[in-house]
């Protein structure tokens, strides 16, 4: 009775976090989908640590797409690294999942460049500066300063790209990472926070399988 009861809770708070997701422009989601086709697929592993991905300028597709098939619940994890003010906008089989830009704090310094441009309408990195650095993902990923967004996905096919919103960094790299769900007290969470920690290595992409047999797999999607 009470894994029933549990089971009950986890999916009430998943269709709550669903429901949360904030409104973005379908014009932009069917623009993004559109341009998928040119990307080049990279395998992911659930629970091998952060995957990098590459970015350009504001408003463009990572050239990588990230495809992975679980038969759990998933968590996928985005953040921004090195310098920050880089905000992404996450993608799952061409439909919006989430925006980084909710939950970092921009140093006082680049915050008020924010305003000044606003203001001017310059363009919105011209005043950035390199002021909160940081090269290790698990580090960027809970300092406050740069931009990550979580989402619990269902079971299932999943095909993850990465829009640059806002790109200020030069380096121009972020980290993706995918963790197998777990249900403790009702709700759900990652299954390595559970144990002895979650995989902070970086995964490098020689040993990241790129893989064309994903490709008509996920044309059957669309």
């Amino acid at each position: 009775m009470h894994r029933i009861t549990a089971i009950a809770i986890s999916i009430l708070s998943l269709v709550s976090a669903l429901q949360q997701q904030p409104a973005v422009d379908k014009a932009e989601v069917r623009r993004s989908a559109s341009r998928r086709h040119y990307l080049k697929p990279v395998e992911v592993h659930k629970d091998k640590g952060f995957y990098p991905f590459k970015f350009g300028q504001s408003h463009t597709l990572s050239p990588n797409e990230f495809i992975f098939q679980s038969e759990k619940a998933v968590y996928v994890t985005i953040t921004d690294c090195f310098c920050e003010g880089d905000i992404f906008r996450m993608y799952d089989n061409g439909h919006f999942v989430l925006e980084t830009s909710d939950g970092c704090v921009l140093s006082s310094k680049n915050a008020n460049g924010i305003k000044a441009q606003q203001k001017s309408n310059d363009p919105i990195c011209s005043n950035f500066e390199c002021v909160d650095y940081e090269s290790d993902p698990a580090t960027c990923l809970t300092d406050g300063f740069h931009c990550s967004g979580l989402a619990l996905l269902l079971p299932g096919y999943h095909n993850i790209t990465i829009e640059a919103k806002q790109s200020c960094d030069e380096t121009r790299i972020g980290y993706i990472r995918v963790d197998t769900a777990c249900i403790d007290d009702g709700q759900f969470i990652q299954c390595c926070q559970l144990g002895v920690g979650c995989n902070n290595q970086i995964v490098s992409e020689s040993s990241s399988s790129s893989s064309d047999n994903y490709r008509g797999h996920r044309h059957r999607h669309h």
